[in-house]
């Protein structure tokens, strides 16, 4: 039989290595555009008689940089994306027909080798039919030669339908939104108020979208039955928190432009939610009641809006016949205030009115813009001849019907007083070890470590009537 060639005598193994390509200065780092050098020329093509085709020339200062100064790779690319008042967008890029870049070879590979800012110039054409109004520089992506790539959102406004009317306004065009701001209780039903005289008769574009770019653009037009109309129900879900634009365009019977005019309002659905309050009851243990002082701390955004606390007592005996929390039917004590900071205080509180017993406090925080928070903050405070404690964030009905049953101060540095008759008390450390013995309802804690015991009292017949947990402070 043949011995094909050897081959099931002898076996070859093919060994792979790798190579390691190393640099000595690498540019890992983006290149950077000067934002506060940014201009925007456009001119129709046919002044005369504009049709939509519009030269734009766009000129910026860009540099390339590199964690080894001197070894930087250069500029080599870059991407452009316009935006038309109807929110459509169109792409422009270097190294293809779309638009001219006299400074910018995008086939010179060679390094530049350092970091200097140049001027770059860009130009390129709108085409026929483009939309009239103000059209904004999207995005602008800047590459450099090795590809390292940094990514700008942002607005710049052009504008090409420069034909003026001859209509001039006796006063001036006005606009606003009409309840200032936009919030989460009026988002989808925003009202734009346009004024001037004379203003019956003319068309209008009111738009609202955000000042830097991204998200949706809410357009209305039409035209103007007066001197002074409101566009109502502008659903505005879609454009981004933060700073927004109005814009109203007002153009006569042939399109020509009288007037454009736009105002800035902050946008802002978000409701407060991170805030809480601390009195100083939570390390004093209790004080009289005209001493109750409450800390409040809210987020950053919602400084410059107000504040509503409420006061209102439970009615334990209604509790106690139905199982459930129940609330006086009396009006709760409210007071209210502006928020300066992050962190104040609320003095000052008059809670005479309030009977013996556990009482509920209610935050509310509204902020700035209108939204009231989701949620209030609750806390619980128990009254006891005219001495208030800290309650905690929640309380369960046993808690309530157990009224007639409170130690205070709890915690204490010193003395807990016990408010129920009783025969003796007793105060047990964890491992059950009897510590004190009292038949006095003040008794003296001070000689006791910083630690958690247990406090039981006890009737004649010596049963326990009660029993508690303590912290010493």
């Amino acid at each position: 039989m043949p011995s094909n060639n050897g081959l099931a005598d002898s076996i070859k193994t093919i060994a792979t290595s790798t190579v390691e390509l190393a640099q000595k200065y690498p540019d890992i780092v983006k290149p950077e555009i000067d934002l506060n050098n940014i201009t925007v020329v456009a001119e129709p093509t046919n002044p005369s008689a504009p049709n939509g085709e519009t030269r734009v020339d766009i000129n910026f200062n860009a540099r390339d940089l590199s964690d080894f100064p001197g070894y930087e790779s250069g500029i080599g690319n870059l991407n452009l994306t316009l935006r038309d008042p109807k929110g459509a967008k169109f792409g422009y890029q270097t190294g293809n027909s779309t638009m001219n870049h006299p400074d910018i070879d995008t086939g010179d590979t060679e390094p530049v080798l350092d970091s200097i800012w140049r001027n770059y110039r860009f130009d390129l054409v709108l085409p026929q039919g483009s939309a009239a109004g103000v059209w904004g520089i999207s995005d602008i992506v800047i590459i450099d030669k090795v590809g390292n790539t940094k990514s700008y959102n942002f607005e710049e406004y052009v504008r090409f339908d420069i034909i003026q009317s001859d209509i001039e306004l006796e006063e001036p065009l006005e606009i606003e939104i009409t309840d200032k701001v936009i919030n989460a209780g009026n988002v989808d039903a925003i009202k734009a108020k346009m004024s001037c005289k004379p203003c019956a008769g003319l068309n209008y574009v009111a738009t609202i979208y955000s000042r830097f770019g991204g998200g949706a653009i809410v357009r209305s037009e039409g035209s103007l039955s007066a001197d002074e109309e409101i566009v109502e129900n502008l659903n505005t879900t879609g454009i981004l928190d933060g700073e927004v634009n109005l814009t109203v365009q007002l153009t006569d019977s042939e399109d020509r432009l009288v007037a454009t005019k736009t105002t800035a309002y902050t946008k802002d659905v978000v409701y407060p939610k991170a805030y809480y309050t601390r009195s100083n009851l939570q390390n004093d243990g209790s004080s009289s009641i005209d001493e109750l002082l409450i800390d409040v701390v809210v987020e950053s955004e919602d400084v410059g809006g107000t504040y509503s606390a409420s006061a209102q007592n439970y009615n334990s005996n209604a509790s106690r016949i139905s199982g459930v929390k129940q609330i006086n039917s009396t009006d709760p004590l409210t007071f209210t205030g502006d928020i300066s900071s992050e962190e104040f205080n609320i003095s000052n509180l008059d809670l005479s009115s309030l009977e013996d017993g556990y009482i509920e406090i209610k935050l509310e925080i509204t902020d700035p813009n209108g939204n009231l928070g989701e949620e209030p903050y609750v806390t619980y405070y128990l009254i006891e001849n005219n001495s208030i404690s800290y309650a905690g964030t929640s309380l369960s009905t046993d808690d309530i019907e157990a009224n007639e049953f409170v130690i205070f101060p709890n915690p204490t540095s010193s003395f807990i007083h016990i408010s129920f008759d009783f025969s003796t008390a007793k105060v047990f450390d964890l491992t059950g070890r009897e510590l004190i013995k009292s038949s006095s309802q003040t008794i003296d804690l001070s000689k006791l470590t910083k630690n958690i015991y247990l406090l039981r009292t006890y009737d004649d017949s010596n049963r326990i009537i009660g029993s508690f947990k303590l912290i010493k402070k």
